[in-house]
């Protein structure tokens, strides 16, 4: 299924390369690049580590986790050193890059939210608009 999905996006079209699956080792081949997948029953059961990696960064996307203490368990996993959450989160500083990522000192955090989809669509057009004339009011919605 994920090759599928990594061979026709529903926003950028057609892959033009080559994408191969061997499902024995739970591996995407893309252009010769391999993408392994790694799943465990709990974020800290995961061992980065035994795939050579270490320093992670997990992006999670779960909607699973989305407060700071659920992510932090992605922190007691072997190799991993950050966390990034794909959506707002509680208790974790909501960074859009361009627009507030000083504030937080993002080098400095182990786990932060990439704030809502929303948030990172209009945001640096506020900014723009903010800094060239000005916001006095404004009113965002979403379907």
């Amino acid at each position: 299924k994920r090759a599928a999905l990594f061979r026709n996006d529903s926003v950028h079209g057609e892959f033009k390369g080559i994408v191969q699956v061997d499902v024995e080792n739970q591996v995407l081949i893309v252009n010769g690049q391999i993408i392994r997948f790694i799943s465990a029953k709990s974020p800290e059961a995961a061992n980065y580590s035994s795939y050579g990696i270490k320093n992670a960064l997990v992006i999670d996307s779960t909607g699973a986790f989305r407060t700071k203490d659920a992510l932090s368990r992605h922190l007691k996993a072997e190799g991993v050193e950050k966390v990034l959450l794909t959506a707002p989160g509680s208790g974790v500083p909501n960074v859009v890059y361009g627009i507030n990522e000083k504030e937080f000192g993002v080098d400095e955090q182990n786990i932060w939210s990439a704030a809502s989809c929303t948030t990172n669509a209009i945001s640096p057009i506020l900014k723009v608009i903010s800094d060239f004339y000005g916001i006095e009011k404004g009113h965002i919605e979403t379907i």
